[in-house]
């Protein structure tokens, strides 16, 4: 009975850690985060203008603080967009839910471990960023 539990709780540890005992990690790379540096400079090449963000409203004041300022207000094509570089996926992921409220007059997603936060009806803009978050690497 110890032998079987002792089996069961190590399976469980190395499923947990990752180990798929071949010695390759089993993180999916895509799920690498974004570069922050990269994928400014690429939106730069876009024409973007980028300035810290503004708090200029709740959602805004929200994002940068729980963002703990890993923040930026990109302006592309005429509308204001304003990005967050997690960490990683699960840090973006809770952003996005506690940004979430009833009501919100922006759109609020993901893309990878970056929170992205826009006015509703700007999508044209947000289709060029998303060509620019996709440049991968540590930022």
């Amino acid at each position: 009975m110890r032998a079987a539990l002792a089996l069961t709780v190590g399976v469980l540890v190395m499923g947990a850690s990752g180990c798929t005992g071949d010695d390759e990690p089993s993180e999916d790379p895509a799920s690498a985060p974004f570069s922050q540096e990269t994928t400014l400079a690429c939106l730069r090449n876009e024409g973007a203008t980028i300035a810290g963000l503004r708090p200029s409203d709740q959602q805004r004041r929200a994002l940068r603080d729980l963002a703990q300022g890993r923040t930026v207000e990109v302006r592309l094509g005429g509308t204001d967009i304003a990005l967050a570089f997690a960490p990683d996926v699960a840090a973006a992921d809770l952003l996005v839910e506690l940004l979430t409220v009833p009501g919100n007059p922006y759109a609020i997603n993901r893309r990878g471990n970056v929170v992205v936060l826009y006015e509703r009806g700007g999508t044209d803009s947000v289709m060029l960023l998303d060509g620019c978050i996709s440049a991968r690497g540590s930022g």
